[in-house]
């Protein structure tokens, strides 16, 4: 608790001291633990002390520089903006009954929904270039992410259990999900697609240009770690890549050609010298893995384990539309605070640290109702639909920047939504802060681009009588 106060009063402290700057201490800061999340996921995490740490630092000093600096507020007042506010008004009235009986659980299960504030924080205070900032920025630190995942994943399967824990909780320093990093591969992906990874390099000369081969390598070897490790997040990157050769088929589908055969070079080599590695709970990374998740997906008779995981959450799944669409939380759901694997007797731990189901579409369903998922469908939906109007405008007026940047961003979010369905992942903060996050991001972007294509009307002020007087007289005095 006193780190905590500590960290509450180092906010206070810069909102304090730099009022006119706090706009750019929190973009900065909200980059930074961007890019922890990618690379270090959990752990970074969970750097702090409850119920303060870097995440709720950060959404802290964005709400003061909100309030300091905040602009864009007519944003907010757009269709896609009224829905995210009443899908937030939704979720917090199926909190604040349960605060009482909950306390901080109740917090904790509500930052699925509450975690919107972080786009309502970059729409209210990102600068007028942030799509060249951010693609920017993450062409310089994408290829260093790439050569660390497949790292990162192997390793927190191989030694995570024996490293020291983070000060102050029981999570390991080293946690890198396999889940986690396919939705950042695909993001990667559909960015190296979309050839924006070149745009840190617009200024120089070819010579300075990055290989293409340089990042794809890295990026193959990560999609196999994750293809053997985890379903959810090899459809996320199936799923983004999908995305950008449909909306953008020609120079998309010939750089995919290439992708797939250097994947397929990769396998082949696995295969015929017949590499792998084989984990303590039975995974493996290999070809023969990466089909068995595949199947696994409708059946499977090879692997017990990965059909049973699969009737468990099926079962689970059933039993929330039967509560919800067909029962009698239909209206309201059973709020934010409830422990959902012990309501709906599907606990697995003994410690039962299981709280939601591994699907955080069905999660907003059982806790917030039928309406809830409503709003949530209606606050996607629309976000999806809004990102293929403005690129579909984009290529008519033949601005090859915005239609890239929407594209990557539509993928980036199909991977969030794809993973969210099969991992309790939007519920955490490494995933429901970067999610939002990417949101707001892309709702800023909508807007520069109606702001850059709205065309400027020059309004020409009638003379008052004393303009009048005055040009009357040199009138008079040039004749």
């Amino acid at each position: 608790m006193a780190v905590a106060i500590a960290i509450a009063l180092g906010i206070l402290a810069v909102a304090v001291a730099l009022p006119g700057r706090l706009t750019r201490v929190f973009l900065g800061a909200l980059g930074v633990v961007l890019v922890g999340y990618a690379m270090w996921g959990r752990a970074f995490a969970y750097l702090g002390a409850p119920p303060l740490f870097v995440g709720e630092a950060v959404l802290a000093l964005g709400l003061f520089a909100a309030v300091a600096d905040g602009q864009r507020w007519s944003v907010l007042r757009s269709p896609l903006g009224l829905a995210m506010t009443v899908f937030a008004l939704w979720g917090l009235s199926r909190t604040l009954p349960y605060m009482s009986a909950y306390g901080v659980d109740a917090l904790r299960d509500a930052v699925i929904w509450g975690y919107s504030a972080f786009a309502f924080l970059v729409v209210l205070l990102a600068p007028s270039n942030l799509d060249e900032r951010v693609v920017g920025g993450y062409a310089k630190l994408v290829r260093w992410f790439l050569i660390w995942a497949p790292i990162g994943v192997i390793l927190t399967r191989a030694v995570g259990d024996r490293l020291p824990t983070v000060l102050g909780s029981d999570v390991r320093i080293l946690n890198v999900k396999a889940g986690d990093v396919g939705v950042h591969l695909a993001g990667a992906g559909a960015f190296l697609l979309l050839d924006l990874h070149r745009a840190v390099c617009r200024e120089k000369s070819r010579r300075f240009a990055p290989q293409t081969w340089t990042f794809w390598l890295p990026w193959c070897c990560g999609l196999i770690v994750v293809g053997s490790l985890n379903r959810g997040g090899l459809l996320a990157v199936i799923a983004a890549i999908a995305t950008v050769t449909l909306v953008r088929p020609l120079e998309g589908s010939r750089k995919l050609a290439r992708v797939v055969l250097g994947t397929a070079f990769v396998v082949a080599a696995l295969v015929t010298f017949n590499l792998g590695v084989r984990f303590e709970t039975g995974r493996q990374v290999s070809p023969q893995q990466i089909v068995t998740n595949i199947t696994s997906i409708s059946h499977s008779r090879s692997d017990k384990g990965l059909e049973g995981s699969r009737q468990w959450r099926l079962l689970w799944w059933n039993a929330i539309v039967g509560y919800t669409v067909f029962g009698p939380y239909f209206w309201t759901g059973k709020g934010f605070g409830v422990n959902l694997a012990d309501a709906d007797r599907f606990q697995v731990y003994a410690d039962r640290s299981l709280r939601s189901p591994h699907n955080g579409h069905l999660t907003i369903l059982a806790r917030s109702g039928v309406p809830g998922l409503v709003l949530w469908a209606i606050v996607q939906l629309g976000f999806a639909a809004s990102l293929v109007r403005a690129t579909l405008r984009a290529y008519r007026r033949r601005q090859e920047w915005w239609a890239r940047v929407n594209i990557w961003i539509l993928g980036y979010w199909v991977a969030f939504m794809v993973n969210g369905a099969f991992d309790v992942f939007l519920e955490g903060p490494q995933g429901g802060i970067w999610f939002w996050s990417l949101v707001g991001f892309g709702i800023t972007t909508l807007h520069a681009q109606r702001r850059a294509s709205t065309p400027l009307t020059v309004v020409t002020p009638r003379p008052n009588a004393v303009e009048r007087a005055v040009v009357g007289v040199a009138g008079s005095h040039q004749r």
